[in-house]
């Protein structure tokens, strides 16, 4: 008998002893394999968050803010660079993705009437704290209900990083909620993944 076996009954490998390459060679035992550790992440979400209202300046009567975390969409550029990036979130993804944000009204529909919504971007090619606005205020109002007949009381928002294919290195999304008119502040959830 050779040491793959008979046919048809597999590879017979004992201690020690050459084996075919890959799942079946297992010269420490470990199969099932260990869980792994530290794997790397391919995408990120949050669990949301209730918009907080502040004054705002003329035209503007409350205004809110939402930015997500500033995202390292090439981590695996860390040891060619000489800024060494803090409090970001590396996406391990080798290109393309999105940012979808979940714009949830449902408590207080009525309110948006008056709201007015605008996203700008801001990114660096390499160097996390340098990063600009890199974006005109986007109007984004079209998401919201066109009136009291529409019956949708969410929306979701869909962002690209800038680059064909290979995305720039540091980005983020803000979005500023604005209300227009004097009335009570609408309360408004915001909930994000990027992947």
């Amino acid at each position: 008998m050779n040491r793959w076996g008979p046919v048809g009954i597999g590879p017979q490998i004992g201690p020690g002893q050459p084996g075919p390459p890959g799942v079946l060679h297992n010269p420490d035992n470990t199969n099932p394999f260990p869980a792994p550790q530290n794997a790397p992440i391919g995408c990120w979400s949050d669990t949301g968050m209730q918009l907080q209202w502040a004054a705002g300046t003329s035209p503007v009567i409350r205004t809110a803010f939402w930015r997500s975390p500033m995202f390292d969409l090439r981590p695996e550029l860390r040891g060619a660079m000489a800024v060494a990036p803090t409090g970001v979130q590396s996406i391990y993804r080798g290109g393309g993705g999105q940012l979808f944000v979940f714009i949830d009204f449902r408590s207080t529909p009525l309110l948006i009437a008056n709201l007015a919504v605008e996203s700008f971007e801001e990114a660096h090619p390499w160097n996390p704290v340098g990063i600009g606005i890199i974006t005109s205020p986007q109007d984004m109002s079209e998401i919201l209900p066109a009136g009291a007949s529409d019956t949708k009381n969410s929306a979701i928002a869909a962002f690209t990083p800038p680059g064909s294919g290979y995305p720039i290195r540091y980005w983020r999304v803000s979005i500023r909620f604005n209300v227009m008119a004097t009335q009570a502040d609408p309360t408004i959830t915001v909930a994000a993944g990027y992947y």
